[in-house]
């Protein structure tokens, strides 16, 4: 065959496979790319890397095929002395899964630390929602901040540590590039019941003014029937919205179809719901301490026989 004609066949072959991948074929052409790679044909390599990543996104194909191809294609354009291309694969790999790293085993040692030096200059952001502001908070491994802070973070996994009264919360955060995540913090501090002698003095007093009494027995009854109830079930349904919310996001991971914004903001619903739940069971506690005191303190005392 005469050159001219070779080179229109080779065309004609790219042609057809890039035009024929599907979803059930993209991972064998990915395998296929990845050789290319190992045997040395970088600039092919990068040529089947780079279709394979754009058909794999435009499928909506699984976030942990995008990310391989885009690696492999960084590591074709390392090897080729094109920098600037390896740098923004690696971001674009670490934008859809910023946990992600390079396998040691099929990739040069120089090139795995290139990616985590990509990784470690990459940030997002992470605030800390409090329903005091005297707590203190550590975000594991980076740095100390403060109830209500803004705190810029390297991406990836982190641990959120707060302190308060001596009492030790955690909560674990996946941060994005560019990326904000919320962390929401209940400190629930224990309802004191008011000594009974003082109840009995205060009822005491309350002897001499019955329709005093009278009002505060309605007013008790009503916060424990209108209060602590309602605020009790709607504590009760937050909850189970927050359960039902981190089920279905495991099922989806373990589908193999969330991806990370979806975790982010599947974590931030439930911390939404998990702190309404909270706050209204202890409005439900404290609607039913004042209620039952309320109660307590209305009743009439019994006078003795004569």
């Amino acid at each position: 065959m005469s050159p001219p004609l070779f080179g229109v066949a080779i065309a004609l072959s790219v042609f057809s496979q890039s035009e024929g991948l599907t979803p059930s074929t993209l991972e064998k052409s990915l395998d296929q790319a990845i050789r290319t790679y190992a045997f040395g044909q970088f600039a092919e390599a990068a040529t089947r890397l780079a279709e394979v990543a754009e058909e794999a996104v435009r499928l909506r194909s699984p976030p942990a095929l995008v990310v391989r191809a885009k690696l492999f294609l960084a590591a074709s354009h390392f090897a080729l002395g094109n920098h600037p291309k390896a740098t923004q694969a690696i971001e674009d790999a670490l934008r859809i899964d910023p946990t992600a790293r390079a396998d040691p085993r099929r990739l040069p040692p120089h090139f795995v630390k290139v990616v985590d030096d990509v990784r470690g200059k990459l940030t997002g952001v992470v605030v800390v929602a409090c329903d005091r502001p005297d707590g203190a908070v550590e975000i594991v491994g980076e740095r100390h901040a403060r109830c209500g802070d803004t705190v810029a973070v390297r991406i990836g996994r982190h641990v959120v540590r707060a302190v308060l009264a001596g009492k030790t919360f955690e909560q674990p955060v996946l941060v994005p590039v560019s990326g904000r995540v919320t962390v929401r913090f209940v400190f629930e501090e224990p309802v004191r019941l008011p000594p009974i002698d003082n109840m009995n003095r205060a009822a005491d007093r309350l002897q001499e003014a019955p329709s005093a009494m009278r009002r505060r027995r309605a007013l008790g009854w009503g916060l424990l029937l209108g209060g602590a109830a309602p605020s009790l079930v709607a504590g009760a349904v937050f909850q189970f919205l927050a359960k039902k919310t981190a089920d279905d996001l495991d099922a989806r991971r373990a589908q193999g179809v969330a991806t990370v914004s979806d975790g982010n903001a599947a974590v931030d619903t439930i911390g939404r719901q998990e702190t309404a739940s909270a706050v209204l069971f202890s409005l439900a506690g404290a609607f039913a301490v004042s209620g039952t005191v309320l109660v307590i303190l209305s009743r009439e005392k019994k006078q003795p026989a004569a």
